[in-house]
């Protein structure tokens, strides 16, 4: 059962006021991308923690990054990238002051748009975080040492496809973490709109109903 939830993600899983400050956000109540998506309420996220009753430790969301170090045009991201932010979080001692249970990955989309090289496999300890396949290892590798039970769900949009989901995919076969390989998400420029949000938390939802224990369960 999900008491308290770690968010990692890109555009898909920000909103303005429930991300770290600085951070920038896609979705807010002006909806200027004019998804229809006006309140936290009507994010993917929000309506599964009420579900849950369950805490959320922290939306570590950054609009337009990338799972690995290299962004759009070749950029260096390895400051907001998904594995750059997750080691500042780390460093931070976000996880030694704050419990979690449950981690919700969001992402893929923006290594796919930005074609980030995929490289390979390599040790966790001297990975390349410039190329998705290492990144994802490092990633989920990080998480797990430092949250060893916690349960993970690695979230993939229809738009992550070819060697990025195949790298995703093989990261989570490693680590233990559930791949939701979400299905017809309806979107806007890109994004989900309010009715492609709602099918993304009943996806996910019917994926935590098959995967997460009930109450009294081993």
């Amino acid at each position: 059962m999900m008491h308290s939830v770690f968010i990692l993600g890109d555009s898909y899983s920000t909103f303005a006021g429930c991300i770290p400050q600085g951070y920038p956000s896609y979705y807010s109540p002006a909806d200027l991308a004019g998804t229809g998506v006006i309140s936290p309420a009507q994010t993917w996220w929000q309506p599964i923690l009420a579900r849950h009753r369950c805490r959320l430790v922290c939306n570590c969301s950054y609009s337009g990054s990338t799972i690995c170090n290299t962004g759009y045009a070749g950029q260096d991201y390895s400051d907001i990238s998904f594995v750059g932010r997750l080691t500042q979080w780390v460093s931070r001692g976000g996880f030694t002051e704050n419990t979690v249970d449950t981690v919700f990955i969001f992402g893929g989309t923006n290594d796919t748009w930005a074609g980030s090289p995929i490289g390979e496999a390599a040790p966790e300890e001297m990975p390349n975080l410039y190329a998705v396949f290492p990144a994802c290892n490092a990633l989920l590798h990080m998480l797990r040492e430092n949250l060893p039970k916690a349960q993970m769900f690695w979230i993939l949009e229809p738009a992550v496809s070819g060697q990025v989901a195949e790298a995703v995919l093989d990261a989570c076969g490693k680590y233990g973490v559930q791949a939701i390989r979400l299905k017809s998400v309806e979107k806007i420029n890109g994004h989900p709109t309010a009715k492609g949000m709602a099918s993304i938390s009943d996806q996910v939802e019917a994926c935590l109903e098959k995967n997460t224990p009930k109450e009294g369960e081993i």
